[in-house]
């Protein structure tokens, strides 16, 4: 029993010591940080790769609304996820999100 408390022990210690090697800012909570909040709902983020920040979008509105401030949301982007060598962020449309929007009870409007 005594051998696998010191098992336990040096692998909790183990991953403690990883997580604190990793950086602290990860891309995917940087979405609710620059967007507002009546925009956060028509958003998800997609990845990120290669210093551009993938950003699909729920209709093409919104993709343009979003668009319109992609100076701004880049600005901030770098603020609160400097590590992520953020240089550019892009829209796309996301299908999935569109299809069921609007659909109450399995039928559409």
């Amino acid at each position: 029993m005594e051998k696998i408390k010191e098992t336990l022990g040096a692998v909790l210690c183990a991953l403690e010591k990883k997580k604190a090697s990793l950086p602290p800012e990860n891309p995917e909570d940087i979405i609710p940080k620059i967007l507002e909040q009546k925009e956060l709902p028509h958003a998800a983020f997609r990845g990120c790769r290669g210093g551009v920040l993938f950003i699909s979008v729920d209709s093409t509105g919104w993709m343009f609304q979003l668009g319109m401030k992609k100076n701004e949301l880049l600005e901030k982007a770098r603020k609160v996820c400097p590590s992520a060598g953020i240089k550019d962020i892009r829209f796309s449309l996301s299908v999935k999100k569109a299809a069921t929007r609007g659909k109450a009870n399995g039928t559409s409007r």
